[in-house]
């Protein structure tokens, strides 16, 4: 089953109707302003320009949210196992070995595999999933660790009939959540390709997407201005039309903001469970995959140590490589198709398939 072709909007109905209604309480206070002079008039025109503002903020917010989940409707199935829900999709070469299994980024969703998991599915069964709380997955009655996350997802690779063996491909988060897999499930694990993958060192723990939201971060989000400062359009930026589209529908949403404590658990206790392994299972091989440049949210000191570790990671075994790709950062490493198309070589090359072309 190939990813469904879903309408992409071109035009913010929420945008336009909540910039009418800022400009008829603006009539409103200049008009009260007016008539009562100046003091009590403009104070008073300015209080309700204020409350107008802010009403008309919740408005566009949830306006938007509401036109996003009518534009976006779930392309997979929705998967119960060990009490938690996982939003699933399978489609590739049917009956085809290994199985690969794409673990999302932090802050992110099954989307940003566009480019990766339509080439990928040409050589075996490409599974994408998203974990509580992001994409369409709702979030856990209780936030997921790192292993009830891994036990939930291979109790859904059964109950799909996807026998192993599996071929984990990670990026970010994802990278450490794969190596929880393999931690937990060795002898049903091929490999795995860990693209600019987190490595459970303590300066991790800081990085923004593990930050709880302070309350004017929350107010902003409610009030939609994240969504109007456009900065997800940037993040989800060398995406297809339609999955750039989806990308910046989650990452404008409350919940996007509201999941940072359920990847901040997931990390914390993915770290504590990879520390008591640092290389691939016996029969397993692992390809790392380092982005080259720094970018929002991680300076070009903490990108440089990032990197150092992901060499490290590789060098104390035989059975995993390093390679850096020029020109990316943690976000394009994925998203963009030229890095993409690195990312797909890696994943035939331990596949065991011939180059794509």
């Amino acid at each position: 089953m190939q990813p469904q072709a879903r309408p992409s909007p071109r035009w913010t109905p929420a945008g336009l109707i909540t910039l009418l209604v800022a400009l008829v309480l603006a009539a409103v206070a200049f008009s009260v302003g007016y008539s009562y002079g100046v003091g009590i008039g403009v104070a008073a025109g300015l209080l309700i320009l204020l409350a107008g503002l802010i009403a008309a903020g919740l408005f566009y917010q949830q306006l938007a949210e509401a036109r996003d989940r009518g534009c976006f409707p779930p392309p997979g199935r929705m998967m119960l196992a060990n009490g938690v829900q996982l939003h699933t999709q399978v489609f590739g070469v049917p009956r085809a070995e290994p199985i690969l299994v794409f673990f999302n980024g932090e802050r992110s969703a099954s989307p940003e595999w566009a480019w990766v998991a339509g080439d990928s599915a040409r050589i075996g069964r490409a599974v994408l999933f998203d974990w509580p709380g992001s994409g369409w997955s709702p979030a856990a009655a209780r936030p997921c660790t790192a292993e009830t996350l891994a036990s939930a997802l291979h109790q859904v690779l059964a109950d799909l009939d996807l026998a192993p063996p599996y071929l984990l491909v990670g990026h970010g988060l994802g990278g450490m959540q794969a190596r929880v897999f393999e931690l937990l499930y060795p002898q049903e694990v091929l490999g795995a390709v860990l693209v600019d993958p987190l490595t459970g060192d303590p300066q991790e723990a800081g990085l923004p997407e593990f930050r709880s939201p302070g309350r004017a971060s929350r107010i902003a989000a409610r009030l939609g201005l994240p969504r109007l400062a456009g900065r997800s359009r940037g993040l989800a930026s060398g995406l297809p039309d339609q999955e750039f589209e989806e990308m910046v529908a989650f990452q404008s949403s409350i919940s996007s903001l509201e999941n940072r404590a359920s990847e901040s658990l997931l990390w914390q206790t993915a770290a504590d469970l990879v520390s008591r392994r640092q290389e691939p299972a016996a029969r397993s091989r692992w390809i790392i995959l380092g982005a080259s440049d720094a970018d929002p949210g991680l300076n070009a000191a903490a990108r440089a140590g990032l990197k150092d570790r992901q060499a490290e990671l590789a060098s104390r075994t035989a059975q995993a490589e390093f390679r850096l790709l020029p020109g990316s950062n943690r976000f394009s490493v994925v998203r963009s198709a030229e890095n993409a198309g690195e990312v797909s070589a890696a994943i035939r090359e331990l596949a065991g398939s011939p180059p794509a072309g």
